[in-house]
């Protein structure tokens, strides 16, 4: 019975792992699409304008955060590969280490009055050891690697996300601040000559 609960509990957390990283990677592409889309339908519509250099100049600081969010998009893909390759890393050597460790606890060690005969007698023991301990350290630094490239995943998607939001909210509030998209009649009207 523990076995079969082990197993059904293997089989859950194989799904959920499974279905989070289909959503991360949707929020990822929904992210880099957002920017890429909005960055586009601000260029489609600063160029109907009746100014488009206007328009260009007006929506340039939201083009450019647009820019970014694509680029931290981008690069949160190949980081994340990084962050997934560490955790196969880190299992595998674990496994290794606790293969080495059980050769280690199922061979005895020697004690022996002449020390040196003893360390003869333990070389293959100590070699499994050795192996054990190289095993653990390279499953340690795996998962040390794994945490960093998660903070570093974690950023570049909190850039990406905030570089939507900001990108679509400047020329919200420029507009709702009752800002102009082409510049008003009297910047157009000639300028009046003063008498001398």
């Amino acid at each position: 019975m523990p076995n079969l609960d082990a197993e059904i509990t293997r089989q859950l957390v194989q799904h959920f792992r499974v279905e989070a990283a289909a959503y991360q990677r949707q929020w990822t592409l929904s992210l880099g699409i957002g920017c890429g889309g909005a960055a586009i339908a601000l260029i489609s519509l600063a160029a109907n304008l009746p100014d488009p250099n206007f328009a260009f100049r007006l929506f340039a600081p939201s083009l450019w955060i647009f820019l970014v969010g694509i680029a931290s998009a981008a690069a949160s893909l190949p980081v994340a590969a990084l962050r997934s390759t560490n955790i196969g890393v880190h299992f595998s050597e674990a496994f290794n280490r606790e293969q080495f460790q059980s050769a280690t606890r199922a061979m005895p060690e020697f004690i022996t009055a002449p020390k040196s005969l003893g360390e003869e007698m333990n070389a293959p023991r100590n070699k499994l050891i050795e192996k054990g301990n190289r095993a653990h350290d390279r499953a340690e630094k795996a998962w040390r690697m794994r945490d960093l490239w998660g903070v570093i995943l974690t950023g570049l998607l909190g850039i990406a996300a905030a570089a939507f939001l900001v990108g679509v909210a400047l020329p919200l509030a420029h507009i709702s601040n009752g800002g102009l998209l082409a510049p008003s009649e009297k910047a157009h009207a000639a300028p009046v000559e003063a008498k001398q």
